[in-house]
């Protein structure tokens, strides 16, 4: 649940019986929480947990924002593949480079992205047996021609990230146009 920090208040309330307002070190003290007006300045505010398990949750999204972040900031175009080869995330450049857009490539496999543009057996192979055996190819070079945008040569480099549990595992596709 969302609500900002200066929303919740802690207000003295009058005994509604008594016409005498009572004196101050009588009152009932009544926490009230005010509906956010609008989204700045907002903090989380947990149901039942911990305060760290608060911060540890804020400390996830920071980490996903600080990743995303880098992911859009790379130039060249940059897939974020999950173990099945869904698509995960792309970059502006992907999308950008290649002429599609994220409700047509999220969770996608990336061969069926397109019209199947990415499925080039050499590339199936890499990413099917060498990522799963090793964790990282660099310099694959793809020359193939692109429905729409043409003919394009690329370096392809892919880096597998780990996750903690191996449904977590990453795979990280960069292309580098080159010629």
């Amino acid at each position: 649940m969302v609500r900002k920090k200066s929303d919740i208040t802690d207000q003295p309330t009058a005994d509604a019986s008594s016409k005498k307002t009572p004196p101050e070190n009588s009152r009932k003290k009544k926490k009230t929480v005010v509906p956010p007006r609008d989204t700045a300045d907002f903090h989380i505010v947990g149901m039942g947990g911990s305060a760290g398990g608060l911060k540890l949750n804020q400390s996830m999204m920071d980490a996903r924002d600080f990743a995303e972040s880098i992911i859009n900031t790379v130039r060249e175009p940059l897939l974020v593949l999950d173990r099945d080869l869904r698509v995960v995330s792309a970059n502006s450049s992907f999308y950008k480079k290649f002429r599609v857009t994220p409700e047509e490539t999220a969770s996608k496999r990336i061969y069926d992205l397109g019209n199947k543009q990415w499925d080039i057996p050499k590339l199936r192979e890499l990413l099917e047996t060498i990522i799963p055996e090793n964790s990282s190819f660099e310099d694959f070079e793809v020359k193939h021609d692109f429905p729409g945008i043409g003919t394009k040569k690329m370096l392809l480099n892919a880096r597998k990230v780990a996750g903690r549990a191996e449904e977590k595992t990453l795979i990280l596709l960069a292309m580098e146009e080159v010629g």
